[in-house]
């Protein structure tokens, strides 16, 4: 028997799963893919929003703003990157410096600081966008990170205080006696409590507590492009004026050093369907036309598409099950998802404590980070290589990767356990060759480390093996 079964670990299962571990409860997160932060988390904008374009007094807006205040700390304690950039929210037409008007009032109504400048501002700000500009809205509390390194650290220090996480484990059915049963793929599991936070699947959860349950989920899918660490030319987050399908194609810096193109955005019906389509790139290419003169092609080395879970109330929707309070629902979690998400986790503490008894536990907050050799100085990699010889041997060329880094991202609490995992966790296979070369070596270490044959391992989920069969 479990006190606390979550159902999902991206971004929001995963901070639950941290929260819940500073106390003595027995919690358990189950998910269906084969890795940590595997579908939205994975592929989304890695903006922390500043909180000024929610619709006062909604959830979003009250959560996005709490949320962003706790990321630095956050990222501080888990040793992973934050940066606070700052945004740029630009108007081509009267029409829409009426709607960054909308937006500054709206700003001031929420309490984040903003100011609206002239186009001749902006090109001061941003020397590469377009003439065609003649206001921007900034606002400098905006920032960024990796979600999934988030998402994974949290989960590491959370499995180091006690929570268990079962992967390749999909919720097949629920059934409510004194307590909830929970068949899976691996079996049943007994919880007093279960927190749905499966993301776009998070209505067919809920369904199967409660057939009666009306909230919707609708797919909208995005796509994105991921330019070389050669285009450097934007230094800030840059929205253009957002409209109602959402806040339009950014340009978004990374902490990496990469620049983010995209997304569109498609409703859809397949909860799979994450193809990424030559209509997806004209679509953001005549969007960025507006206010990039010169679209970078020749930087493009990579693109993804990912899914959000755009929730039909236009809102989160987090509560407990109509039928049931122990059963609580964390769905819905479409932007500004990333950035609410810390004090989401905190927010539903007070949906369980009614319920179980959270007492606080001693809690052990630290957590190594992943070695960074080319950030070293050459006495502490000297040190380093002398210590241990795996981190002499360079693997990944583009990112400077060695050997010792992508066996330290495999050796750990929620250590990688696909070549994708390790791509996640230590960035092999994320430089201009995108893996070209590298990759059969990440195979083989892979192999070695897990004890398989290097037929037998996963590029991603469960039956995605590179090989067909060892020679």
């Amino acid at each position: 028997m479990v006190d606390i079964l979550i159902i999902g670990c991206g971004i929001v299962g995963s901070l639950m799963a941290y929260e819940l571990s500073k106390y003595d409860v027995k919690v358990v997160v189950v998910d269906k893919e084969n890795d940590i932060a595997n579908e939205s988390t994975m592929a989304n904008s890695a903006i922390i929003h500043a909180g000024f374009d929610p619709i006062p007094n909604t959830l979003k807006a009250k959560l996005n703003l709490l949320g962003k205040d706790l990321y630095e700390p956050l990222c501080k304690s888990l040793k992973v990157g934050y940066k606070k950039i700052g945004s740029l929210t630009v108007a081509t037409s009267e029409e829409e410096v009426k709607k960054l008007e909308i937006l500054e009032s709206r700003a001031k109504e929420n309490k984040v600081k903003v100011r609206l400048i002239s186009g001749d501002e902006v090109r001061v700000l941003e020397p590469q966008l377009s003439t065609n500009i003649v206001k921007g809205l900034v606002c400098e509390e905006t920032a960024i990170v990796y979600p999934w390194e988030v998402a994974i650290a949290a989960m590491e220090v959370a499995l180091n205080n006690g929570v268990e996480l079962r992967l390749n484990t999909e919720v097949l059915a629920i059934h409510k006696g004194d307590n909830y049963e929970v068949q899976t793929s691996n079996g049943m599991i007994r919880a007093k409590m279960v927190i749905n936070a499966a993301g776009l699947f998070g209505c067919e959860v809920g369904r199967m507590i409660n057939p009666e349950f009306e909230f919707e989920i609708q797919p909208r899918r995005g796509t994105y492009f991921v330019l070389d660490k050669d285009f450097n030319a934007i230094s800030r987050v840059i929205y253009p004026t957002p409209t109602e399908r959402g806040k339009g194609v950014l340009i978004v810096p990374t902490t990496h050093g990469n620049t983010l193109l995209g997304p569109d955005s498609e409703i859809v019906d397949d909860k799979e369907n994450v193809a990424t389509t030559v209509e997806a790139y004209d679509y953001i290419k005549d969007q960025l036309s507006r206010i990039l003169p010169q679209f970078p092609a020749t930087h493009v080395m990579r693109s993804f598409t990912g899914l959000r879970a755009s929730g039909s109330s236009g809102d989160f929707y987090i509560q407990p099950d109509s039928r049931y309070e122990t059963f609580v629902h964390v769905i819905g979690i479409e932007s500004p998802g990333l950035s609410a998400a810390p004090a989401i986790s905190k927010y539903v503490l007070d949906f369980i404590r009614p319920h179980i008894e959270l007492n606080e536990k001693e809690w052990d907050s630290s957590r190594r980070p992943y070695v960074n050799l080319k950030a070293l100085t050459r006495e502490e990699k000297n040190a380093l290589i002398q210590k241990n010889p795996a981190y002499g041997r360079m693997v990944c060329r583009c990112e400077q990767i060695t050997e010792g880094e992508i066996i330290d991202s495999i050796r750990r609490h929620a250590g990688a356990t696909t070549v994708k995992g390790v791509k996640k966790r230590c960035r092999p296979g994320m430089g201009k060759c995108q893996g070209s070369f590298c990759e059969p070596y990440v195979l083989q270490i892979l192999a070695r480390e897990l004890n398989q044959c290097v037929d037998e391992v996963n590029y991603d989920e469960v039956g995605t093996n590179i090989l067909v069969e060892e020679k």
